[in-house]
């Protein structure tokens, strides 16, 4: 701090507070990115309108405080209270919140417009007025702190830097600490404190306080000749390549750790944090020549096309790095800590020049002391407004057109295009040079040279042992890794990177497997999932007294919406599907859905679910959850406990909702949690194993009635078709389906809510460490009730108890007990259940 202190026209405190108020300016916007998620959706265009009206309004706050700081008598007062009206926002948003919800209940946020018309409305009242607060800070202390014209390039290039650095400690606070240990409400809290205090400190400190650094005598330096328009042009074509590249890098980094809230904050937290060392970089070089624009987008393109040409064996050398560390909470952070090192040596580098670019169209355009303010926030307006553009159209727009690998191309051509405008004032010879340079960059966008899209079709990152071939070169690597996989569809959508992917046959099953791959990880298989995928739909369809209306939260291959149209009663079959490249794929699981997308009773949903039962009237007679794991960013909206009322809340009186959660990689403390939080909104919480690593949640208000089971058993005798589907998964009779009913396991965990999301933080330390719940947790449930008359209450029990035959014979329970096996592979394998199911079968034979 006190070097700090040598370079900044001001106190080491001062530079404290800017530093801080950077950290609540980053943790407020991810805090209010999941709040208003609640109310618009987590999806793709909801975010982007969340942005807009979050960078907007900072646009808006850059350009109205530099008009105001030349207006001011007092900059530090007005700064003062620009950040106690932010501190005081935080403290009141849960509440702000809470009423703009409860106002906005009755619209529908329909996409496309109402979503943006009606979502960017509720946006801009939630978080507009502080995010044009928050552009406050570097044209008002610039103004205030320049004592003359030459310490004003200093002076800005170190304000800029020190709050975007202070983003930087926002931006891992929030990703690591912060929302997992103090919540949503908490969190703002915390950035809250940094707004007031850093407004006490500028409303109460005496002006001699600021102190300036002594420079030696120069004259003043004027824009002479220098084009205004085509410097702030500039701005703004920083602005968009920096977010659309920080974007693109998100992508890449999440298809090569998994798509995790750490590998989001990773990229963000690198990418501002090498902007910021940028700026004050450039800080210190205030006299650079005519040049130094034209420079420094030269090196960002040079610097980026040279990296280009190894961005598809990202996910391999994180495989290799991966290989380094323990499957141990230190192991974990060490991971962290490497693969952010990683990211900053290989893509720090044209990030800190980006950076640096702000400070250097600064430099060059100032021309008078007193409009240093007026001239930053006219910079930062244009740069924040290609940031907000590069974010829609990089981020959302350009993705039907162009995959990852072409829209990073893009970035380093839009690199290409502004040395260009920066060598207006050059020769000829280095504006022609340039925009052949360009020309030819671009030439570059349709063929894609030298990038493979099908090395990101399978993550590395679901391996997390030692390969026989992991140490072999990239391509050797790839060619035994992925071992005849057929991409048929490759897609990097809006919302993700999506592939249907063709397996080798196996020797164990008469098909190829298909599935589907989001982001690197698959979400369900013909073959590996089949099991839980059609019970996902028999159970609820079975004994559920209504079926008429069903709705399936998630799309994957399909297979579950099929498997609700074997049903001639079942009158409408929704589908609520996040991302557009995954519906896209649908048709060509049509040989495992029955071409349910072809059929009239099915509808696609496409949006975030959260929104769509949210704001939709419509009850359903079944819901199945089927989400991906709760590791996966976005995913743990669908685990809490606003989630499940809302769920039971659209559900018809006696209507059955469905949860998928996967125990392959959940410990029992992540199990604890979810069931923890089921049970919080549904009175009746039923456990079913579909299949080793799977389990089914049924929950429901009232318990499932002795009538039901008489039903369904009516129901397969009389449906040919969901009987011959269950037979195909060696589930042969409803007594059969019934024994798949474990006992709840009585494990721990906290309650998931909105405004405490700890849920998917500790999934992604319990993925990394290779954590699952052990069979002797899973069934403690049925130690548990050793000598009890509790049997009675599973459906199995009194199923039997209710059959005319009576008890079951013996040639019956071994059925039953054969029938309790996970068919995957080429040997069958007991389920964990086949142990306590015969036991439990013992009492119900004579």
């Amino acid at each position: 701090m006190k070097a700090l202190a040598r370079s900044f026209p001001a106190s080491a405190a001062t530079a404290s507070l800017v530093f801080l108020t950077g950290a609540s300016a980053m943790m407020d916007e991810v805090v209010w990115q999941r709040y208003l998620a609640r109310l618009l959706g987590g999806d793709a265009a909801a975010t982007a309108v969340v942005l807009a009206a979050f960078l907007g309004g900072l646009s808006l706050g850059y350009w109205a405080f530099g008009r105001l700081a030349r207006r001011v008598s007092r900059p530090f007062r007005a700064y003062a209270l620009a950040e106690a009206f932010i501190g005081l926002w935080g403290l009141a948003f849960p509440v702000i919140f809470s009423l703009v919800e409860s106002a906005s209940a009755g619209l529908a946020l329909e996409p496309p417009l109402g979503l943006a018309f009606q979502g960017f409305g509720l946006a801009a009242v939630l978080i507009g007025p502080p995010a044009v607060c928050m552009g406050a800070t570097v044209p008002l202390l610039t103004q205030a702190l320049s004592r003359d014209l030459e310490s004003s390039g200093r002076v800005h290039a170190v304000l800029y830097g020190v709050n975007t650095a202070g983003a930087f400690l926002g931006a891992v606070a929030a990703g690591y600490v912060a929302v997992p240990e103090l919540g949503l409400p908490g969190s703002l809290r915390l950035a809250a404190a940094f707004n007031l205090l850093a407004a006490c400190w500028f409303w109460l400190a005496p002006a001699h306080s600021f102190t300036s650094v002594p420079v030696q005598s120069r004259p003043q330096m004027s824009a002479g000749r220098s084009p205004v328009a085509a410097l702030l042009a500039l701005a703004l074509l920083n602005g968009f390549q920096a977010m659309g590249l920080e974007n693109v890098l998100v992508r890449f980094v999440a298809l090569s750790v998994g798509g995790s809230t750490y590998a989001f904050t990773m990229v963000v937290g690198m990418f501002v944090l090498a902007i910021a060392a940028g700026a004050l970089l450039a800080g210190r070089f205030s006299r650079l020549g005519l040049s130094a624009m034209w420079v420094n987008q030269l090196l960002i393109a040079a610097l980026l096309l040279l990296l280009y040409p190894a961005l598809d064996t990202w996910p391999y050398w994180t495989h290799r790095l991966r290989l380094v560390f323990a499957p141990t909470l230190a192991g974990f952070w060490g991971f962290q800590a490497a693969e952010f090192a990683a990211l900053a040596l290989v893509a720090g580098l044209p990030a800190m020049l980006i950076g640096a670019a702000v400070p250097l169209i600064f430099n060059r355009l100032r021309s008078d002391l007193a409009t240093v303010g007026a001239l930053s926030g006219r910079i930062l307006c244009a740069n924040t407004i290609g940031n907000l553009s590069g974010s829609l159209i990089a981020g959302l727009m350009l993705h039907p057109f162009l995959n990852n690998g072409q829209i990073y191309l893009l970035c380093a051509v839009l690199a290409l295009f502004g040395a260009w405008l920066a060598a207006w004032e050059l020769s000829r010879a280095a504006r022609w040079g340039t925009a052949l340079a360009a020309a030819c960059a671009v030439a570059l966008i349709p063929s894609n040279p030298a990038y493979d899209p099908q090395r990101f079709m399978v993550g590395t990152f679901r391996v997390q042992t030692p390969l026989i071939y992991s140490q072999l070169p990239p391509g050797a690597f790839y060619r035994e890794f992925l071992d005849g996989a057929q991409g048929l569809f490759l897609e990097d959508g809006p919302e993700c990177s999506a592939a249907v992917v063709r397996a080798p046959r196996q020797p164990w099953h008469p098909e190829a497997p298909l599935a589907i791959m989001v982001n690197g990880k698959s979400d369900s298989s013909t073959v590996a999932d089949m099991a839980t995928l059609r019970l996902l739909a028999h159970l609820p369809a079975l004994l559920s007294p209504g079926r008429a209306r069903t709705l399936v939260i998630g799309m994957g291959t399909g297979v579950t919406s099929g498997q609700l149209a074997l049903y001639p009663d079942v009158a409408r079959i929704g589908t609520a599907e996040i991302s557009s490249s995954v519906i896209k794929a649908l048709p060509l699981f049509g040989a495992f859905t029955g071409n349910v997308h072809q059929d009239p009773r099915h509808a696609v949903l496409h949006g975030d679910a959260f929104r769509i039962l949210a704001r939709s009237a419509e009850r359903w007679d079944l819901i199945v959850s089927e989400p991906s794991n709760p590791w996966v960013q976005g995913v743990d909206a669908l685990f809490t406990r606003e989630f499940y009322r809302l769920a039971r809340g659209r559900l018809a009186p006696d209507g059955l909702f469905v949860q998928w959660i996967h125990i392959y990689d959940a410990s029992a403390t992540v199990l604890g949690s979810v069931l923890e939080t089921l049970k919080t909104e549904f009175a009746h919480v039923r456990v079913f194993m579909s299949q080793a690593n799977d389990l089914i949640l049924l929950a429901s208000s009232a318990d499932i009635a002795d009538a039901r089971l008489e039903a369904a058993a009516a129901t397969l005798a009389s449906n040919a078709a969901v009987a011959r589907s269950l037979e195909e998964i060696g589930l042969g009779s409803l007594e059969s389906l019934l024994a798949r009913e474990i006992a709840p396991p009585p494990l721990r965990g906290p309650v998931q809510t909105l405004d405490m999301p700890v849920l998917h933080y500790l999934a992604g330390k319990s993925y990394f460490m290779g954590e699952r719940v052990a069979a002797r947790e899973l069934l403690s449930g049925e130690v548990a009730r050793e000598g009890t008359n509790a049997d009675a209450r599973m459906l199995l029990a009194r199923r039997v108890a209710a059959r005319r035959e009576g008890a079951l014979s013996r040639l019956e329970a071994q059925a039953l007990v054969d029938s309790a096996m996970d068919r995957r592979g080429e040997e069958v394998v007991p389920l964990p259940l086949s142990g306590a199911l015969g036991r439990r079968l013992e009492r119900l034979m004579p």
